[in-house]
């Protein structure tokens, strides 16, 4: 054993002294990288700059069918933005899907965004299955319900969006 590592030792020091050049270079890239591994890469500046403002106006959209079929002159109307609402909840849910955050912060908060969307489209089916059978359902007053139920997951993603 003694014997073994007494030749893996002198087989490192000839290849430092046939290859100064290169063994003094990894040094120098060890010694510049150590000191990186404690730093923690803050990915938010870059996800608000590239990813945000699509959610944003993908959003904007969602949330004004929702207002629309609140303030719908029919019940038709209301119920024509209701459906609106859903087809853009989904292309929300879509977009969020084609987005990968890199950092383990990052991918827990745009999870939790996603997990928001699917749910809030599951939501949003079986109160069209619903309604297709009491035709007399309050399905904007249960939608409010279901918004405030599913807030404090939306709100976990706007803490680390804002932090």
């Amino acid at each position: 054993m003694r014997g073994l590592i007494v030749a893996i030792a002198a087989s490192v020091a000839e290849g430092v002294r046939q290859n100064k050049l290169s063994t003094v270079l990894a040094l120098l890239a060890l010694l510049v990288f150590i000191p990186l591994l404690g730093i923690r890469y803050d990915e938010r500046p870059r996800y608000r700059q590239v990813i945000l403002p699509e959610i944003d106006r993908l959003e904007a959209l969602y949330h004004a069918a929702v207002d629309r079929s609140e303030e719908g002159s029919t019940d038709a109307w209301q119920l024509y933005h209701f459906i609106d609402a859903h087809r853009r909840a989904v292309d929300v849910l879509d977009y969020l899907r084609t987005r990968k955050p890199v950092t383990e912060p990052g991918i827990t908060a745009h999870g939790d965004l996603i997990l928001y969307y699917e749910l809030i489209n599951e939501h949003f089916a079986i109160l069209r299955t619903e309604m297709s059978l009491d035709l007399d359902l309050d399905f904007l007053g249960r939608w409010k319900e279901v918004e405030r139920e599913l807030e404090p997951i939306y709100d976990r993603w706007t803490d680390w969006v804002e932090g």
